[in-house]
């Protein structure tokens, strides 16, 4: 009988939300310093890892706590709030464990029977090449952009393989002892997020630490044998399109209220017009509030529609998923038309580096780059579904898809 690590201390009794806000000031002290030097303070990780935050989707047999998908985006965005690296590299290692509960037992027992406070970054493009070999994979090329990864002991790489004479997506997990870690993250925004590129050279992966994508999509991964927890059930989609959303939103709430704070105390120059006494920029403010605020509860509006379906055993259907994810896909937009809408009318001090309004406008900036923040292909694809036409969808499967994939489980998993 396997028997599993004990859970860390965490802060009892505290909500995910509260324990955010309990570490805020530690999270803000080093903002600009990870900004600086392009990577997250290990305080502000180790405070996020001591609080549990960390392993708040994290199955509870390994330390984590199950949590509700809703509770920990809001625990992100207030994270996001003292610092926008900090909340992306919270959200990004978070949603990690999620994503492992789908996998093999084996897997899970490698990265948490000893240590449930193991971090997993992740880099899913397919840059690198895959080629099966007995008992597994030989995985060879460098991947970009992999946030967190300073923190963390494996990483998530992504490449094809030929299954049944298709291409499908798999998803790999490497110990970052076996890689090579690239420092060359120089970005006009969230630089702090350390999101280095890594390098393997012909590294063997047994198959148990390898998913199928699209047995993840078609939740017929086998972990969920052992998680049953409908948190593993709801749509890959609505959680991983809140990646870049969340940390976004708080950035976003961050701005607004430096923007207030710094509002109060402005007067134009040339007529000695009080700013926060203009009629206009009154009504700027609120009308960018009110956007964002509206954008937020959308966004949790889904996850939480989507962990009520997976409480009673549904799946939503492809257009209303389609929606959701488009729903979330504007996240980043709306945060971002904060300081597009307020930065013109402040002078020309706001773009110092030294005005904490100029690192929190490059971080939305670049947030709004992520690919889960494709606002065109997310309305395409939810468009053409409504149609009835052919669709392009990241986080969905065809009815054939989605049959092979549980076979294909089935095969290998019996």
């Amino acid at each position: 009988m396997t028997t599993y690590a004990e859970p860390p201390v965490t802060t009892t009794g505290l909500s995910l939300v509260e324990r955010a806000r309990q570490i805020a000031p530690i999270v803000a002290e080093y903002a600009v310093q990870n900004d600086q030097q392009r990577t997250v303070a290990p305080e502000a990780v180790e405070a996020m890892i001591d609080c549990g935050l960390t392993r708040a989707l994290q199955p509870a047999r390994y330390g984590g706590e199950e949590a509700h998908p809703a509770d920990f985006v809001e625990a992100v965005i207030e994270v996001s709030k003292s610092c926008t690296s900090t909340g992306w590299v919270l959200m990004l290692l978070g949603v990690h464990s999620w994503e492992v509960s789908h996998m093999t037992e084996q897997l899970q027992d490698e990265l948490f029977l000893d240590d449930p406070t193991t971090l997993l970054s992740s880099s899913y493009a397919p840059h690198g090449k895959a080629t099966p070999v007995e008992g597994g994979y030989i995985l060879d090329g460098s991947w970009k952009s992999s946030s967190g990864i300073t923190h963390a002991q494996w990483v998530i790489l992504g490449a094809s393989v030929e299954v049944d004479g298709k291409p499908i997506m798999h998803n790999f997990v490497v110990p970052l002892s076996e890689a090579e870690i690239i420092d060359d993250w120089f970005v006009l925004g969230m630089r702090g997020t350390g999101s280095r590129s890594v390098a393997l050279k012909n590294v063997f992966v047994p198959a148990h630490r390898v998913l199928d994508r699209q047995i993840l999509l078609a939740q017929a991964g086998p972990g969920l044998k052992q998680n049953v927890n409908p948190l593993y059930r709801i749509p890959q989609g609505y959680l991983y399109n809140l990646v870049a959303g969340a940390p976004a939103l708080g950035a976003a709430w961050a701005f607004y209220d430096e923007y207030v704070a710094q509002l109060k105390k402005f007067t134009r120059r040339f007529d000695n017009q009080k700013l926060s006494e203009d009629r206009v920029e009154l009504l700027r403010m609120n009308d960018v509030r009110v956007r964002l605020s509206d954008q937020q509860e959308t966004a949790l509006r889904w996850l939480r529609k989507g962990f009520e379906q997976a409480e009673n055993f549904e799946i939503p259907g492809d257009l209303e998923a389609a929606r959701g994810i488009y729903d979330m896909a504007r996240t980043a937009e709306a945060a971002l038309n904060v300081p597009q809408q307020l930065m013109p009318s402040m002078s020309a001090s706001v773009v110092h580096e030294a005005n904490p309004l100029s690192r929190i406008y490059r971080d939305l900036i670049v947030a709004r780059q992520h690919f889960t923040q494709n606002t065109d292909f997310a309305a395409a694809t939810a468009a053409n579904l409504e149609m009835g036409n052919p669709a392009a969808a990241a986080f969905l499967l065809s009815d054939e898809d989605r049959a092979g994939a549980r076979e294909r489980s089935a095969r290998l998993y019996s």
